[in-house]
């Protein structure tokens, strides 16, 4: 796959399907990765009080300026999934700890939850690796966003 240099990112909330679905592609840097993070969380607010929704973020294409900004994007995700009660299954257990302590939900029934994560990244060799190592009933990584958006979709 040729990797667009050009960075292109974006969410959207789906209230029908409650799906939360983001994508990055293009040779990303931090402020592109602020932006897009600004844009996740801005997407998220739409979500209703008490809403159990799934999310899925499609990463076919995506490349950063070097090893810094990659670890920048990803230290996003599992603090984000976490602050609506979804532990990535691939963390050390001592993070999901941390992460369990840090984000605490409210126990009341207004607390959106999030029930179900797929990932999709073009590289088909780590993500087969990450499905096979962590996919679960509610957690799977994907080397085809069709794939990826059907399992979504129908869990």
């Amino acid at each position: 796959m040729t990797i667009e240099k050009i960075p292109f990112f974006l969410a959207e909330w789906d209230e029908a399907k409650k799906l939360l679905y983001t994508r990055l592609t293009g040779l990303m840097n931090y402020d592109d990765i602020d932006q897009w993070k600004l844009l996740v969380q801005s997407e998220a607010s739409k979500i209703r009080p008490g809403t159990m929704f799934k999310f899925y973020i499609d990463e076919s294409g995506y490349e950063y300026v070097n090893a810094d900004v990659h670890v920048y994007k990803r230290n996003f995700l599992p603090e984000f999934l976490a602050s609506y009660g979804f532990y990535l299954s691939l963390l050390p257990a001592e993070e999901i700890e941390r992460l369990k302590n840090a984000f605490s939900l409210n126990a009341s029934p207004n607390s959106s939850r999030c029930i179900a994560m797929a990932m999709n990244h073009h590289n088909s060799e780590v993500m087969s690796s990450l499905d096979e190592q962590f996919g679960n009933e509610t957690e799977h990584y994907f080397s085809n966003s069709n794939d990826a958006k059907e399992w979504i979709e129908n869990v």
